[in-house]
């Protein structure tokens, strides 16, 4: 009889200790919610696997544990914490969902939503090159702000402007480069390639600008209509050079320094050299009116005695010279059937 009365004594305490457990549960609805999601967590793996293969189990110790889809997973007082079906896995609070599992139609996605259960982001958004991509969206459901990487190892980082525009940070063709753009156009891009940085503006409706360095070293700003190049300002380590084309790309007119000194130079729409202004080795100036052959037409140049002035055939040979001798003298000849005829300075008549 005494161990009769000693067994149900020993069931009436572990009686009072469940009761008791389950007293301080009440009094922990929070820190219960939180454990219930831990839990719920550490089941996510089956709970996702049978929602796709009736069946499939999950191995918990020395036990089988199979979970099936749909169901749905309570906190001590009976408000809802998860529930996991078709449309993927949940986490609420107060009935609204705050975050979540689910299939995109590229891959998986991970979101979270604001205390309204409005979703605010779409995280390891899988793209249709299999590579996650971080997404945050407006209320409207339309991408912010897209974090991605790419199958070559580069990354981009995609801010959503208003009115279509966009800002890029990111590889563009080899270039490290932040780009501003409004639908498919560029308007702006400062970046770096090989040879050092670059500064792309493009309006709207006209021209477009490009600073940068070429490979041979050079630093150049030029003014483009599409792939048109229309003019252009270059800097290197032997002076500077100021280019103007026409709108079909062709060169007009060049200015720049030789190894003398500066050199002007106007051309035709062949690209020929019609106007040529320079300095000769000796340091003298020189104007030449060209042939499209290159020969001079016309000269006007700086001699040792003074100025001197040139006609000449298509062949180039002088048939009008006029200039200053080195008696202080001008001098005229012209060619005729004869010969070459002069003319030179004398002192006036009665003077």
């Amino acid at each position: 009889m005494d161990t009769v009365e000693q067994r149900i004594a020993q069931l009436e305490q572990r009686l009072a200790q469940v009761e008791g457990a389950l007293e301080r549960a009440r009094r922990q609805k929070r820190a219960a919610w939180a454990v219930g999601a831990c839990a719920v967590t550490a089941a996510i793996i089956a709970a996702t696997a049978t929602a796709r293969t009736a069946g499939a189990t999950t191995t918990l110790g020395a036990q089988a544990l199979t979970v099936k889809a749909p169901f749905r997973v309570v906190d001590a007082s009976g408000a809802l914490v998860m529930q996991a079906d078709a449309a993927g896995i949940r986490y609420y609070r107060g009935r609204v969902p705050l975050a979540g599992f689910r299939e995109g139609p590229a891959g998986g996605q991970v979101y979270a939503a604001d205390r309204q259960g409005d979703p605010r982001a779409l995280m390891f958004l899988r793209l249709q090159d299999g590579q996650p991509a971080f997404v945050l969206t407006n209320r409207a459901g339309a991408s912010a702000v897209t974090l991605r990487s790419f199958a070559n190892g580069t990354g981009e980082l995609a801010v959503e402007g208003l009115d279509g525009r966009m800002t890029r940070l990111g590889t563009d063709n080899g270039e490290m480069a932040l780009r501003f753009s409004k639908g498919d156009t560029v308007q702006a891009r400062v970046g770096a390639d090989k040879n050092g940085g670059i500064l792309h503006l493009n309006a709207e409706h006209g021209p477009s600008a490009d600073l940068g360095s070429t490979q041979s070293g050079q630093t150049t700003l030029q003014f483009l209509q599409g792939n048109k190049l229309l003019g252009g300002v270059g800097a290197s380590g032997t002076g500077g050079l100021l280019q103007l084309n026409n709108a079909t790309g062709k060169k007009m007119l060049l200015l720049g320094e030789n190894s003398n000194s500066g050199t002007v130079g106007v051309y035709d729409t062949a690209g020929q050299t019609k106007i040529l202004l320079a300095t000769t080795p000796a340091g003298l100036a020189e104007l030449n009116l060209l042939y499209s052959d290159g020969n001079p037409a016309v000269q006007l140049a700086e001699a040792s005695g003074g100025g001197y002035f040139s006609l000449t055939n298509r062949s180039g040979v002088a048939r009008v010279e006029a200039g200053t001798l080195s008696t202080d003298q001008g001098i005229v000849r012209a060619f005729g059937p004869g010969g070459f005829n002069y003319i030179r300075g004398r002192k006036a008549s009665g003077a």
